[in-house]
C-alpha cells in the first residue's frame, strides 16, 4: 500500500500542470470571497465564512477528485499499468486503500493551501478573516467529508468497467455535490444553530460514505479492476 501511495504522489506532484491548477483554484476562491465580503459588516462575516468556506471547499474537492481520478486510476485502467501492477504483487486491497490515501492527501494539500491562502488575501486586503481556529474546525469537517468522498470515488471507478461510464459518473457526482450544496446553504437560516447542524451533516455524509465504501470494496477482485471497456 505505501508503494501505491508513493508512486501516485510522485506522479501528481512531479506535474506542473497540477501545479498552475490549484494557482489557479487559490485565485477563483481568493476573489470569490473578495467580492463577497468586501461590503459586508464584520460582525456577520464568521457565519458567512463558514458557509462560503464549507461550499467552495466541497466545490473544490468534487473538482480536484475528478480530475485527479481521470489522471491516476482512470488512466491507468486505459493504458493497462493497473493489471501490471495486479500481476507484479500488489493486492487489489492495498491498491484500493493506496488509492484512497494518496487521493485524500493530495486533495486535502489543495484544500488548505487554498482556504489559507485566500483567508489571508483577505486579511491583508480588507482586514477581515476567520480566525484560525474557527478555520481548522471547519476545515476538519470538509476533511471527514472528503475521506469518504475519496472512498466512495476510487470504490466506484475501480468496479466500474465502462471508461466512459467512469468519466460520466465523476462529472455528475461533482454536478451534485456543488450545486446540490449551493441550494442546501441557500434553504436553511443564517445562524449558530443551523451552522451545527449543516457541519454535522455533512461529518455524517462523509462517515455514511466510508461504511458504503466498505460494503462496494469488499466486492472487488482483481478480474473486475482489470477488464476494462473503453
Amino acid at each position: 500500500m505505501g508503494k501505491i501511495i508513493k508512486y501516485n504522489l510522485q506522479n501528481v506532484f512531479k506535474n506542473s500542470t497540477f501545479y498552475f491548477q490549484v494557482i489557479f483554484l487559490t485565485g477563483v476562491v481568493s476573489y470569490t470571497l473578495f467580492a463577497l465580503l468586501k461590503d459586508m459588516p464584520f460582525n456577520v462575516s464568521y457565519f458567512i465564512f463558514s458557509r462560503i468556506l464549507l461550499l467552495m471547499g466541497s466545490s473544490i474537492l468534487a473538482f480536484t477528485t475528478s480530475m485527479i481520478l481521470s489522471d491516476l486510476i482512470v488512466y491507468e485502467k486505459i493504458t493497462g499499468r493497473i493489471e501490471f501492477l495486479l500481476s507484479n504483487g500488489v493486492g487489489v486491497r492495498s491498491y484500493l486503500f493506496g488509492s484512497i490515501i494518496s487521493l485524500w492527501i493530495i486533495t486535502e494539500f489543495i484544500l488548505i493551501f487554498c482556504v489559507f491562502i485566500a483567508n489571508f488575501i483577505l486579511f491583508l486586503l480588507l482586514k477581515k478573516s476567520i480566525n484560525f481556529f474557527d478555520l481548522i474546525k471547519i476545515l476538519g469537517i470538509i476533511s471527514i467529508f472528503n475521506i469518504g468522498l475519496a472512498s466512495m470515488m476510487c470504490t466506484l471507478v475501480l468496479r466500474i468497467r465502462k471508461v466512459n461510464l467512469i468519466n460520466n459518473l465523476l462529472w455528475i457526482i461533482g454536478f451534485l455535490i456543488i450545486f446540490g450544496g449551493n441550494y442546501i446553504m441557500q434553504k436553511i437560516p443564517l445562524n449558530a444553530k443551523y451552522d451545527s447542524f449543516i457541519f454535522w451533516g455533512l461529518a455524517l455524509l462523509g462517515i455514511i460514505l466510508i461504511l458504503v465504501s466498505f460494503v462496494l470494496g469488499k466486492r472487488i477482485d482483481n478480474e473486475t479492476v482489470v477488464l476494462t471497456i473503453l
